[in-house]
């Protein structure tokens, strides 16, 4: 073990290039003026009034100027400028963050964090003779997580995204190949089962509510019980498969919604009780929609997007299903056709006739799913603008949300089903 230190300004950082990645900085091991950097920066922190927490930038900016000289003294793929920027963040973002979360100041917890992020915005931006750069993965995972805590959705993903993308910036900075590294953003965006600590509990709980739904979709379609999808099927079918990551994170967003509102009785009672809750609710459905669009494409082997809208449904149904015993993929559509025709005047009527369907009369033969991946697509491929979906039907949002997330399931179901059959 060989302990080698730089010194940039009032900052001291020993490492140990011998050691493992992630642990070359050790938390004590990065001092300013000689104090341990947590008591340095904990003591300056409440003793500043805060109206004059900007004054501690300049505390700030000289931690990251040692951690930036670090990379250029020591070899890049070592990594350990990360470490150093991790051991920082830990000691000026979550001493804060946790004390912060601990007195139930959530929302305060993460506009901390934006905080630090802009301060690191600032510093990177600032002229120099060369770009600035410091790894930012602490404060935005440590963002992400007080942005669940305040239900605030649309934050909380883009922080843990941007701390995904912070870590891929960090490896290819250093040229080093993130193969077999689990950043603990990507993770909690994939549904891991096996997530970073401080995020287990909500991934336990987003992976209940996709248990519920299999739960209620095996009883509604009939499957058999050798035929029934469990949450592995999903994991590895949507959250591991990198071809649908877009798939995937349509429909992470909405698992994400789903567990921070419905888990709270209040707010599940009062989802969509308005026009802007409605709009909401209807784009995280229409999202799941779309990602089942994709996943039938992928089952079905089609490759354009711009095919006939029907096609994804066309297809698996005369291609993939009965081995084509339903016709031809034109014969399919004049089926789907007729009966589109026959509601076209209202997607309300359309809804509730597949919401009692059975195949009988053209579509004997036709198989269970039909009755949400139909209803889905018209649905999605009729409401372009949500705020002009027709009153009845804006009023059955929580039914389409239904129908869209069975008809994802169904979509699954049927790549798994294409996948044992090639």
């Amino acid at each position: 073990m060989t302990v080698q230190q730089l010194e940039k300004g009032p900052v001291t950082i020993r490492y140990d290039l011998d050691r493992a990645a992630g642990e070359r900085v050790a938390p004590d091991n990065i001092l300013y003026e000689g104090v341990p950097l947590i008591t340095a920066f904990v003591s300056r922190w409440h003793a500043t009034p805060p109206s004059a927490r900007e004054s501690l930038r300049p505390f700030l900016f000289s931690l990251y100027d040692a951690v930036f000289a670090l990379e250029g003294a020591t070899p890049r793929n070592s990594l350990v400028s990360r470490d150093a920027a991790d051991r920082v963040h830990e000691a000026t973002v979550s001493t804060i963050w946790n004390g912060l979360l601990e007195s139930n100041q959530n929302s305060g917890a993460m506009e901390y964090c934006i905080w630090i992020l802009n301060g690191c915005a600032e510093w990177e931006g600032a002229i120099g003779s060369s770009p600035r750069y410091i790894h930012k993965g602490g404060p935005y995972f440590f963002g992400g997580i007080a942005a669940l805590r305040c239900r605030n959705i649309d934050v909380a993903a883009m922080l843990f995204e941007s701390g995904d993308l912070s870590d891929s910036q960090t490896y290819e900075r250093a040229g080093v190949s993130e193969a077999g590294v689990n950043f603990p953003g990507r993770r909690f965006l994939t549904l891991d089962p096996h997530p970073a600590n401080l995020l287990a509990g909500d991934v336990r709980a987003m992976r209940e509510v996709v248990k519920g739904w299999l739960v209620d979709f095996a009883r509604e379609s009939g499957l058999p019980a050798a035929e029934r999808l469990d949450i592995g099927d999903v994991d590895r079918l949507l959250f591991r498969d990198q071809k649908l990551s877009t798939e995937s994170r349509y429909a992470i967003g909405h698992i994400l919604r789903t567990n921070l509102i419905e888990r709270e009785p209040v707010l599940g009672r009062v989802k969509g009780s308005g026009p802007l809750s409605r709009r909401l609710q209807a784009e995280s459905a229409l999202g799941l929609l779309t990602a089942t669009e994709g996943i039938l494409r992928r089952a079905s082997g089609l490759t354009s997007s711009r095919e006939f809208p029907a096609s994804t449904v066309v297809a698996t149904l005369a291609s993939t299903w009965a081995g084509g015993s339903l016709g031809t993929p034109k014969d399919v559509r004049r089926v789907l056709g007729d009966i589109e025709a026959a509601h076209e005047t209202s997607l309300d009527d359309y809804l509730t006739y597949w919401a009692t369907w059975s195949p009988t009369g053209t579509t004997t033969g036709y198989p269970w799913f039909l009755r949400w991946l139909e209803p889905g697509r018209v649905v999605r491929n009729g409401t372009a603008h949500i705020l002009e979906a027709p009153q009845t039907l804006d009023l059955r949002w929580n039914e389409v949300e239904r129908v869209a997330r069975y008809a994802l399931l169904s979509a699954l179901w049927l790549l798994r089903r294409g996948n044992k059959t090639t």
